[in-house]
């Protein structure tokens, strides 16, 4: 005498939860990877938001620490803005235009502050980062520094919430 278990799964259900979880998320991640360049732009902003006192003719007359790149005219900080992310494949980048130049967040290719020209072009961007000719004030590596955190949680914490919200049966809304 011969004794066994069968069981039988209809994954018709749960194929219906899995494809909608698949077909949503690359808008999902793409809104998420947006905020989290809207947040290192903020940073940035702030970093170039620091007041200077000029006299006529160009003088510098103190108003904080000299190493920190502050406010002359305000078009380095004008310059800055979140770009929406694109995506080639299976990869989103979030973009920054800064000084006119557009940079991918993703890496922002060793910081070389190249890409494509947005918008006004501020060529001294790149110099005060870097200290090319002057001394250097970075503005966007320590941006960089200060937001990397709260943009990881942020992204982990809406990824969590996406897949919470969408991995629910489609027939019965339990959870997968």
């Amino acid at each position: 005498m011969e004794s066994g278990l069968s069981i039988r799964l209809d994954t018709k259900e749960f194929d219906k939860a899995i494809d909608l979880m698949v077909s949503e998320f690359p808008k999902t991640l793409q809104k998420i990877v947006y905020q989290g360049t809207t947040i290192l732009e903020g940073e940035i902003i702030e970093n170039l938001s620091r007041k200077k006192r000029w006299a006529r003719g160009g003088r510098y007359l103190g108003g904080g620490d000299p190493s920190v790149l502050g406010i002359v005219t305000g078009r380095l900080r004008a310059s800055v803005i979140a770009l929406p992310p694109k995506t080639t494949g299976t990869t989103i980048k979030g973009e920054l235009a800064i000084g006119g130049v557009v940079e991918s967040s993703g890496g922002m290719r060793g910081m070389g502050l190249t890409g494509s020209v947005v918008g006004q072009s501020v060529n001294y961007a790149r110099k005060h980062e870097f200290g090319i000719g002057v001394r250097p004030r970075p503005y966007i590596r320590p941006a960089i520094e200060a937001t990397k955190d709260k943009i990881f949680s942020m992204i982990k914490g809406n990824i969590t919430e996406f897949l919470r919200s969408k991995g629910r049966c489609p027939h019965c809304g339990k959870a997968i």
